[in-house]
């Protein structure tokens, strides 16, 4: 045994040559810091110049590294997770050279030995990413309700009509405040504080507004008071280059908010948005809705309905879908684009863990 152990002393230095060899040669990884305030101030301009998805607003959050392609014609948010760089939505900016940002994107993860991921795409462009070699998951249907057609009158209505009405009597009423006082920002912050304990979580981020001043002063919010206090508000995320649709983000209210408080805000929203000259007001996305419906679907997409079937112990995907549905939305598919060789598993839970925060986070909950 004494002579074995020897001869394996032998073979030490040439392990760990072999490690420092790897560790010269391997791929750097792509510098993680986040932009500063000159960089998202120049993200600003180029939305305004350019238009942006969607999810252009999140871009001024500040927690995404910004990747400009196309003769900077195109911009892409994306964050690193692991052995991942996913971009969040299509990308913003000028889409006739959209399938040139998309390669330059791929092309930059693989000069890092970093996997490439789209996640939430819109319909729109998925030719663009089955052209370049990714494969496609539906990840649920995003919810738009038309400004020119939305009313609360008629049957199909009555409960959110009643709803609205319940808050109405309770002395509810919205407005859209911005800049905000220095006071009304404590009064906001713990009514955020207040919703993050009553539903035992914590913020999140990267596809998802937090509670954050730099973030949230840059719209105007939606405030829901009960005579002069606040009971409820929402931050909004303005369309950047057009008005075809406004999109509700950060949502948070108080426990003891009136019943019909959050329908109120809603449908108040909606009407603004028609007054401001947007086709669609969005209500945001029903995960696994609309999915593997069919009996031809592929298998990872029919597990992902019985999970949206019999998962509301651990998700209520069912009740989000009712909710939004009482507005008479139409509903948009979204999508992940990831590289066929990817296992889908791994890749959901590494999404789950940048929305949440990361690893350690995520596991502690």
């Amino acid at each position: 045994h004494a002579e074995r152990f020897l001869r394996s002393l032998l073979l030490l230095p040439l392990f760990v040559l072999g490690v420092q060899g790897w560790l010269f040669f391997r791929l750097p990884h792509p510098d993680d810091s986040r932009p500063d305030n000159a960089a998202l101030v120049a993200a600003g301009e180029f939305l305004n110049h350019y238009g942006g998805s969607p999810f252009a607003h999140l871009i001024l959050a500040g927690d995404k590294q910004l990747f400009y392609a196309a003769d900077e014609r195109v911009l892409i948010p994306y964050a690193r997770i692991r052995h991942r760089l996913v971009a969040l939505g299509d990308p913003d900016g000028d889409s006739a050279v959209f399938r040139d940002a998309i390669e330059a994107f791929y092309n930059f993860a693989d000069q890092h030995d970093l996997e490439p991921v789209f996640y939430e795409v819109s319909e729109t462009c998925l030719g663009l990413y089955h052209d370049l070699g990714f494969k496609l998951f539906k990840l649920g249907e995003r919810a738009l309700v038309s400004t020119a057609t939305f009313t609360l009158a008629g049957k199909q209505r009555g409960s959110l009509r009643r709803s609205v009405n319940q808050a109405e009597r309770a002395g509810v009423s919205m407005m859209l405040e911005h800049p905000l006082s220095e006071a009304l920002w404590q009064e906001l912050q713990a009514v955020s504080d207040a919703w993050l304990d009553s539903k035992h979580t914590a913020e999140k981020g990267f596809s998802l507004g937090r509670f954050d001043r730099d973030y949230l002063q840059r719209s105007p919010l939606a405030l829901i008071r009960q005579g002069e206090q606040v009971v409820a508000f929402a931050s909004l995320m303005p369309a950047y280059g057009s008005r075809e649709q406004l999109a509700i983000d950060l949502m948070r209210s108080l426990p003891t908010a009136p019943k019909g408080s959050m329908d109120f805000l809603f449908v108040r929203l909606i009407e603004h948005a028609r007054d401001s000259g947007y086709r669609y007001f969005e209500l945001g996305v029903a995960p696994l809705s609309g999915v593997g419906q069919s009996r031809y679907a592929c298998v990872s997409e029919k597990v992902a309905r019985l999970a949206f079937e019999h998962g509301n112990r651990f998700y209520s995907y069912k009740g989000l879908r009712s909710f939004k549905e009482k507005f008479g939305p139409e509903w948009q598919g979204v999508y992940l684009a990831y590289r066929s060789r990817s296992p889908l598993p791994g890749l959901l839970l590494d999404i789950a863990a940048l929305i949440g925060g990361g690893y350690r986070r995520l596991m502690s909950r």
